[in-house]
């Protein structure tokens, strides 16, 4: 049981930040049962922290103690894992783009897959599902484009597609267009307006 702990531990503190391990990448260093118990006392003792049912990740350090590692690490590990397309909400993406100065204060991620719940501590991340169109482009301002404006709404959606046109380049908004066969309607009349008004 130590040598299953020593090997745990040490994988994970060679582990890059935020990313997650599972019990079952240690089954070749003992039984399930002592793999399972390891990585439950190793979290009862805040060695680690448990992600998920299953998911586990190391704590980072400084000069003042443990904490969690950030969720955008954590989730974009939990994305390779489980090969779902995970992005910031529209309320994170429309903060990313300048076009408003409210930080979210609630932790949520946009994903392919079923809506769940991760844990960092005390901190909740939220994972909610959402349609493929809104998880398009990660990684890119068109795609926070597209999930800013999808979270005005349908009353807000023109105004503030006008102003989203105005923090793009022209590449960029062209692949904000691109995506008019894949959104709603009310999407796709809030692009055109903001079209018509440049």
């Amino acid at each position: 049981m130590e040598e299953v702990k020593s090997i745990i531990s040490q994988r994970l503190r060679r582990a890059p930040a935020g990313k997650i391990v599972t019990p079952k990448e240690f089954l070749s260093f003992g039984s399930r049962t002592a793999v399972d118990k390891t990585f439950s006392r190793l979290a009862a003792a805040g060695k680690i922290i448990r992600v998920a049912r299953g998911m586990y990740v190391a704590p980072q350090e400084s000069e003042f103690g443990t904490y969690p590692p950030s969720a955008e690490k954590v989730v974009s590990s939990y994305g390779k894992i489980t090969g779902e397309r995970i992005v910031p909400s529209g309320a994170r993406a429309a903060n990313n783009l300048g076009l408003t100065t409210q930080v979210p204060v609630e932790e949520l991620f946009l994903t392919t897959g079923k809506a769940r719940t991760l844990m960092l501590g005390r901190r909740k991340v939220f994972l909610k599902h959402a349609p493929s169109w809104q998880t398009a482009m990660p990684n890119s301002k068109a795609g926070e484009a597209i999930r800013a404006i999808a979270h005005m709404g349908p009353q807000r959606a023109a105004s503030f597609a006008k102003a989203v046109r105005s923090k793009l380049t022209t590449r960029e908004w062209e692949q904000v267009s691109k995506m008019k066969p894949s959104v709603p309607a009310w999407m796709v009349n809030a692009i055109n307006e903001a079209e018509l008004a440049n």
